[in-house]
């Protein structure tokens, strides 16, 4: 069934932008925040509230967290790169996103070699401490043979930094990152 509304261009391009980095596409996006609400019976999970929460101004606003609860604890590539391009950190379209893979505690990213010929960013998201890392990593500083290639895709730089690790060494390679770092933020 197709419904018609009216959205703010804006908050529209930025929200599909996120949308997609997760792997999903608006229209699922739609159906599963209309699933919630039907199944919920209220809008109150967008608040923080809990269903016997009373609606009133002084318990929205003390329960509305800054980015809101459907955010809490996902950092997403997007939500990181505004947070530091309001920061006045420049950003280009080269930006690899890592998060802490909890099991293993290292900052994982697969990086196609095509990017080591490009000025290209690093972001990494300290989950546990709730701090993204900045790296800024100049076009031509590696060459493909400098890092470790995934052995099922040839052409993909299989990127490990050690975690909790100040020198961000690629455990892989050996590696130190550290140089490249610009600016370290908490969320």
């Amino acid at each position: 069934m197709k419904r018609e509304f009216e959205l703010n261009e804006d908050f529209y391009i930025e929200a599909k932008n996120i949308v997609l980095e997760e792997g999903l596409d608006i229209d699922t996006v739609v159906n599963i925040f209309f699933k919630k609400i039907a199944k919920e019976g209220s809008i109150g999970f967008l608040f923080g509230r809990k269903d016997n929460e009373v609606n009133t101004p002084n318990s929205v606003s003390q329960s509305v967290n800054v980015r809101g609860p459907l955010f809490d604890n996902r950092m997403t590539k997007s939500i990181a790169k505004r947070l530091f391009m309001d920061k006045g950190f420049k950003i280009g379209d080269n930006c690899v996103f890592a998060s802490e893979n909890s099991s293993t505690h290292i900052f994982w990213a697969n990086i196609h070699y095509s990017v080591l010929s490009q000025n290209w960013s690093l972001i990494l998201n300290d989950k546990s401490k709730k701090i993204l890392h900045l790296l800024s990593i100049p076009a031509g500083e590696f060459n493909a043979d400098d890092l470790v290639m995934r052995a099922d895709k040839p052409e993909i730089i299989d990127l490990q930094i050690a975690y909790n690790d100040p020198t961000f060494t690629d455990n892989r390679s050996r590696l130190s990152f550290s140089k490249y770092l610009v600016e370290s933020i908490n969320y």
